[in-house]
C-alpha cells in the first residue's frame, strides 16, 4: 500500500486546477510559504518537484517533525513558530475537515480547498473556514 501511495505522489497526482498560478503569484509577491503534510517528506518533495513548484516553498514540514497530528491545533502553532510568524498572521489552506478545524483553533486564517476526497465534508468546511476555494 505504501509503495502504491508513493508511486501516485511521485508520478501521477496533479496540482489542483489554478494552484500553480496562485503559488507563483504568492511567491512573486514575497509571501513566505511552507508545506505541512502528513505524507512522507520524500513523497511531498517528489510531487512538488514533478509539478514544478518545489522552489516556491521556503520549508517542507511533516507531522513527524513535530510529533503531532493535524488533528491537534498545536501542529499549526509550532509550524508558525518555525516560520517565524504568529498564527494570527498566517493563512492556512486545507482540504480536510479535521485540519480546517485544527488550523482554525490555532487562530490561523483558514482557506478551505475543495477536494473530491472530502466532498462529503464540504459544507462543514465552508461553515468553519474564513474563505474557500473550489478549483473544480
Amino acid at each position: 500500500v505504501l509503495d502504491f501511495i508513493e508511486d501516485k505522489y511521485l508520478n501521477e497526482i496533479p496540482l489542483k486546477k489554478g494552484a500553480k498560478d496562485f503559488l507563483i503569484k504568492a511567491h512573486s509577491d514575497g509571501y513566505k510559504m511552507c508545506i505541512l503534510t502528513t505524507s512522507e517528506k520524500s513523497q511531498a518533495i517528489g510531487a512538488l518537484k514533478r509539478t514544478g513548484v518545489l522552489d516556491l516553498f521556503d520549508e517542507i514540514y511533516t507531522d513527524r517533525d513535530f510529533d503531532l497530528s493535524k488533528k491537534n491545533p498545536q501542529i499549526y502553532v509550532k509550524t508558525c513558530e518555525k516560520m517565524g510568524e504568529s498564527p494570527s498572521d498566517t493563512v492556512v489552506f486545507e482540504d480536510a475537515l479535521y485540519a480546517v478545524e485544527s488550523a482554525k483553533k490555532a487562530q490561523c486564517t483558514v482557506i478551505g480547498v475543495y477536494d473530491e476526497y472530502s466532498k462529503c465534508d464540504w459544507q462543514n468546511i465552508k461553515n468553519i473556514a474564513n474563505s474557500t476555494i473550489d478549483w473544480r
